[in-house]
């Protein structure tokens, strides 16, 4: 190689060196706040599958009791209506004529 060319490339290597290395430092920073980013997001996410465990379990149960009135041929069905939860809301109980009903969701 010419002598001219060897020094022309030495500033381009000096200048180079330094922004490849804070380009490598960004990147970085940039990748640990994805990871944060994921791993708050995955947080909420199984928060809310627990929350809606919750709730499904809480229908299961409701829709038992409501298989056992409406499958049940005794005349007694005042007792498991009485027996079911009650409407935090309104303050009755959810079954108020025994006819079988579901609360409104915010009452669970």
């Amino acid at each position: 190689m010419d002598e001219n060319v060897i020094y022309a490339l030495i500033p381009i290597l000096i200048f180079s060196i330094p922004i490849v290395a804070i380009a490598s430092n960004t990147i970085s920073k940039w990748l640990k706040l994805k990871e944060k980013q994921l791993e708050v997001t995955a947080n909420a996410t199984a928060e809310q599958a627990a929350q809606y465990a919750g709730r499904i379990a809480v229908l299961e149960e409701r829709v038992a009791v409501l298989n056992r009135i409406v499958t049940d041929r005794n005349e007694g069905l005042a007792l498991p209506c009485l027996a079911l939860p009650v409407c935090r809301s309104v303050g009755l109980s959810v079954c108020r004529s025994c006819l079988p009903c579901l609360p409104c969701l915010p009452c669970l």
